[in-house]
């Protein structure tokens, strides 16, 4: 409860100094956090962090969207905070909101700007940003995104992984079934996928 109440305070604070910017975030600044966010994160926001010749590789692999790239860490790091809110007070409900309109969906809007038409982050931004609709509860856009991700690369086996589970809390067996079978076909080999189909199967 302790660690709720403060990040909750942290995070008012937070907006109340960066409401005039709708693309502010919460970015990562530790190692921790950096651990748990695709290695392009480091080697653009904390090169000296990062292993030697990774922010060139990075900006080699990705030329226009690397200098932007701190805004797609941004709204990764911001979805693992608005996960740690829980509660479902008006207070809690307004601060994770706020980070999955502004932090989340805010910058990756940007960055879809930002980054080439080609680049293989876009399955991964569209599953981000379908992740924090979901989270707001506007399934249609979540859907949305999670089938611009699968468009974008049928080979990426999160959104199907994603929208199965999505299927299975809302006790939708076949449409469960049926995407993770659809997931399949273009990556038979995803453990993520079979394991679910696995345990699908057997109810």
């Amino acid at each position: 409860m302790f660690f709720k109440k403060k990040s909750i305070y942290i995070l008012l604070a937070y907006f109340a100094l960066n409401a005039s910017n709708s693309s502010a975030g919460e970015y990562p600044t530790t190692r921790k956090d950096f651990s748990l966010l695709p290695p392009y994160c480091i080697a653009q926001l904390k090169p000296s962090w990062s292993k030697p010749g990774e922010p060139a590789r990075w900006r080699a692999r990705l030329p226009k969207a690397f200098p932007h790239l701190h805004h797609y860490c941004a709204a990764l790091h911001s979805l693992r905070q608005a996960r740690a809110i829980y509660g479902k007070d008006a207070e809690s409900t307004m601060v994770r909101n706020s980070m999955l309109h502004s932090s989340i969906i805010g910058n990756i809007t940007y960055m879809e700007e930002q980054t080439a038409p080609s680049s293989k982050l876009f399955p991964h931004m569209y599953t981000t940003k379908a992740e924090a609709y979901l989270m707001l509860g506007q399934t249609a856009k979540a859907f949305e995104y999670f089938n611009k991700a699968i468009n974008a690369n049928k080979k990426f086996t999160k959104p199907y992984a994603l929208m199965a589970d999505f299927y299975v809390k809302n006790n939708n067996k076949k449409e469960a079934l049926e995407i993770l079978k659809k997931g399949l076909k273009y990556s038979p080999k995803s453990r993520q996928l079979r394991k679910r189909l696995k345990k699908l199967s057997k109810k």
